[in-house]
C-alpha cells in the first residue's frame, strides 16, 4: 500500500510541475512597437546611407527605371517560452528609446537606428529584440549600410 501512495505522489507532483511549464511556456511577451513605412522620390544618382546600431538590413533593387524608394522598418521584442527576463514596462522604454531618423538630403536619404541612452544600457535585452529594415530602391542607387545586410 505504501508503494501505491509514493506512486501516486509522485504523479500528483509530475502533474503539477508539468502544469506550471506549460503555463510558463504559453505565456510569451510578443512586443511591436511601430512599423514605420516611408517612400520617396529620389534621383537615381543618389545615395541612401543606412547607420543601425542594431538589426538586419534586406535590399531589394527594383527592375524597372523608377525613381522611388520604399522604407519599412519594424521594431520588435520577443520572449517567453521558460523566460521572460524584464517587465513590459521596462521592455517598452527600451524599444521606445530605439530612436529611427530618416532624413532626406536630395539627392541622398539617410536611416539612422540607434538607442539614445546607447545600446550599452539595454544590453541585458538585446538578444530579444529584433529590428527588420527592409528597403526597396532603384536598380542604379547606390546604398551604404554598416547593419548586417541579406
Amino acid at each position: 500500500m505504501k508503494m501505491y501512495k509514493r506512486v501516486i505522489i509522485l504523479i500528483i507532483v509530475f502533474l503539477i510541475i508539468a502544469g506550471v511549464s506549460c503555463t510558463m511556456i504559453t505565456d510569451e511577451i510578443n512586443i511591436v512597437d511601430r512599423t514605420i513605412h516611408d517612400h520617396y522620390k529620389v534621383d537615381t544618382k543618389g545615395q541612401l546611407i543606412v547607420n543601425a546600431e542594431i538589426g538586419e538590413v534586406s535590399i531589394e533593387k527594383s527592375d524597372h527605371h523608377v525613381s522611388d524608394i520604399d522604407i519599412d522598418i519594424k521594431k520588435e521584442w520577443k520572449s517567453g517560452m521558460l523566460f521572460q527576463p524584464h517587465s513590459k514596462r521596462w521592455i517598452k522604454d527600451m524599444l521606445k528609446d530605439l530612436e529611427v531618423k530618416i532624413k532626406r538630403d536630395p539627392p541622398d536619404v539617410r536611416i539612422d537606428v540607434k538607442f539614445k541612452r546607447g545600446k550599452r544600457h539595454w544590453k541585458k535585452g538585446l538578444k530579444w529584440l529584433t529590428v527588420n529594415i527592409q528597403l526597396k530602391v532603384p536598380r542604379g542607387y547606390e546604398v551604404v549600410s554598416n547593419g548586417n545586410s541579406k
